[in-house]
């Protein structure tokens, strides 16, 4: 956690979370106090919009998209 702390101190912009459930963590929880008060400001989606998620966005277009049935067929095709 140490790693994560320091990680965040350098954060100067509002940090955007999903509801992922490691985003909820008690562990999470525990610390927002501090990392608040050093500045650090944690904004989360509302829940179930995944259209407001990027990364889920760029994820259906990967899966549904670019990537052919014909990608996925062997290990060597996935490299």
């Amino acid at each position: 956690m140490l790693a994560v702390a320091k990680f965040l101190t350098h954060l100067t912009q509002p940090t955007v979370l999903d509801n992922a459930s490691i985003h909820k963590a008690h562990l999470v929880k525990a610390h927002q106090a501090a990392w608040a008060a050093a500045g650090l400001t944690l904004l989360f989606l509302p829940r179930y919009s995944p259209e407001l998620n990027r990364i889920k966005i760029l994820w259906h277009f990967c899966k549904h998209y670019w990537l052919t049935p014909a990608a996925c067929q062997t290990p060597q095709t996935l490299l």
